[in-house]
């Protein structure tokens, strides 16, 4: 399920859910077979939005990322990429430090992503890569991963079952 706000002349948020399958301004119908889910205008900011009636994708301008394009990117900015194609829930943990603040301070960012759904972490421009570590668990499970970051644009994929959880480094789209 995700959540859009979305800018209108006579209302500063119009706030839709949207779960895949389901389409209007309030969620009140159904899709029906073989409509784009890029209909409901996913993207902002003059993303382009590439879909399906099962899937999509934003494709961003520049100086935007996010899902759906919402979220400032600095080029300075640190970024890892997490999808999951398992069959589970993966609880996400990325550790690290950062350079010019407090260097001893290990600073932690969570989040959790169910079947299909992708995850960024944002860290500063100043972390420490020679630190900084991605731990990924299925949840009821086993440790998918641990793995170093040791660049500013890193990505990875999940697989696998809770009892047998698979991963590997893939390309940043």
């Amino acid at each position: 399920m995700h959540l859009w706000a979305k800018f209108s002349k006579n209302q500063l948020y119009d706030y839709t859910i949207i779960q895949q399958g389901i389409r209007g301004k309030y969620c009140e119908r159904l899709m029906e077979n073989g409509e784009n889910l890029c209909q409901s205008s996913p993207c902002w900011f003059g993303g382009t939005c590439i879909g399906n009636s099962t899937d999509w994708l934003c494709l961003c301008p520049p100086g935007k990322t996010g899902i759906n394009c919402k979220n400032y990117l600095s080029m300075a900015d640190i970024i890892v990429k997490i999808k999951n194609k398992g069959f589970y829930v993966a609880k996400l943990s990325l550790f690290y430090r950062r350079v010019q603040k407090s260097y001893g301070q290990v600073y932690k960012q969570t989040g959790s992503i169910t079947i299909g759904q992708d995850y960024a972490f944002y860290m500063p421009y100043d972390t420490d890569l020679t630190s900084t570590l991605l731990v990924v668990h299925a949840v009821a499970g086993k440790r998918v991963m641990t793995v170093k970051i040791d660049n500013s644009l890193t990505c990875f994929h999940t697989w696998g079952t809770t009892l047998f959880p698979a991963w590997s480094p893939m390309p940043c789209w």
